[in-house]
């Protein structure tokens, strides 16, 4: 692991099923980014995804989608 910032794959899949889990919706879990400081334009893609066609996606594939960014 050469970046600080990159997590072990059992810390990066815990961290995918507990954020779901604290979230009630698909747009609270984006609210849960945009607090912990992500850019919108990180996610803005998913973003749009969840506001245009919300059952294309699921609280965990997003938490996997921005998180791997």
């Amino acid at each position: 692991m050469n970046d600080i910032y990159h997590f072990s794959p059992d810390l990066f899949d815990l961290i995918v099923q507990t954020i779901p889990l604290l979230s009630r919706s698909k747009k609270a879990v984006l609210t849960f980014f945009n607090g912990a400081g992500v850019n919108q334009q990180i996610y803005a893609d998913v973003a749009l995804k969840v506001n245009n066609n919300p059952d294309t996606i699921s609280k965990y594939d997003i938490c996997r989608t921005i998180l791997e960014q």
